[in-house]
């Protein structure tokens, strides 16, 4: 399923136009995306949430063309400014309309710098869609949420866990207090103590379908970091000492400022199912 490309930028492609989604078998991909129109220009530069509205539903009609949906999706991960609550409810509250429960796993994390100017946040989904006789079909999946897995403070229609097929993916996971969904930091401000907290809620997930973290098959981890090679190993080592046996591949984004100054870490994996 493709998208324009801006007239003014055509000739750096081309005249081909960019993949929006892909379909291979019963994966979809939507690619990660700003609310740029097709000119490139963002219509309503600074409004996070109407913005949200406005990704949401390109990504509605990418997934529809491609034979899905947004229930469809298995993961949903995304980037914002901003580092309070309030600036991060309003936009959550507008991307969590475009689901009904269950929906999927979700990572959203804040950011620094985006393109083009005015915009405030991006927005990718992946998602799994069987064909059957002919027809499409969305696959049930089996979802998991130990108790001791903490909730978001506002109400919204993701999961924790969720396994189809032979894939177990999680939420992104957060050095929340556990059982509870009034956001208190544990372990506030310390990155390496989070780290393990925090990965103690994946393995949970995890753990919940029979499963060890010798089944991992990614993880990818945001942390507040000053950029150095002294503070990746340092957060390697802590996640590390949550792991038995060798680490999988990991994804690491060191980034100058996570949630808050409490909440720098989140965390979440793929696993073998």
């Amino acid at each position: 399923a493709t998208r324009p490309v801006p007239a003014k930028r055509g000739d750096l492609l081309g005249g081909r136009a960019v993949t929006g989604g892909l379909r291979a078998g019963e994966f979809v991909a939507v690619a990660n995306r700003t609310a740029a129109d097709a000119e490139g220009a963002v219509a309503e530069p600074d409004e996070g949430v109407a913005q949200s509205h406005t990704i949401m539903e390109t990504h509605e009609a990418t997934l529809a063309e491609l034979g899905a949906s947004t229930q469809d999706s298995v993961k949903m991960e995304g980037y914002y400014f901003g580092t309070t609550r309030a600036q991060w409810a309003g936009m959550a509250k507008a991307r969590a309309s475009h689901f009904r429960e269950p929906g999927p796993p979700a990572t959203v994390v804040p950011c620094q710098r985006l393109y083009p100017a005015g915009a405030q946040t991006k927005i990718e989904v992946l998602a799994m869609r069987e064909e059957w006789n002919g027809f499409d079909k969305y696959i049930p999946r089996d979802d998991r949420w130990p108790e001791r897995v903490w909730d978001w403070p506002i109400p919204v229609p993701y999961r924790q866990g969720a396994r189809l097929r032979d894939m177990i993916w999680t939420g992104g996971q957060v050095p929340f207090e556990e059982a509870m969904n009034q956001g208190k930091a544990m372990h506030a401000g310390d990155p390496l103590e989070q780290a393990r907290f925090t990965m103690r809620y994946v393995n949970d997930i995890v753990e919940a379908y029979g499963k060890t973290t010798k089944d991992y098959a990614l993880l990818v981890c945001y942390y507040t970091s000053d950029g150095s090679q002294a503070a990746t190993e340092a957060f390697v080592s802590a996640v590390a000492d949550t792991i038995d046996g060798e680490l999988p591949p990991l994804t690491l984004v060191p980034q100058p400022m996570m949630h808050s100054d409490d909440v720098t870490v989140e965390i979440w994996g793929v696993a073998k199912g």
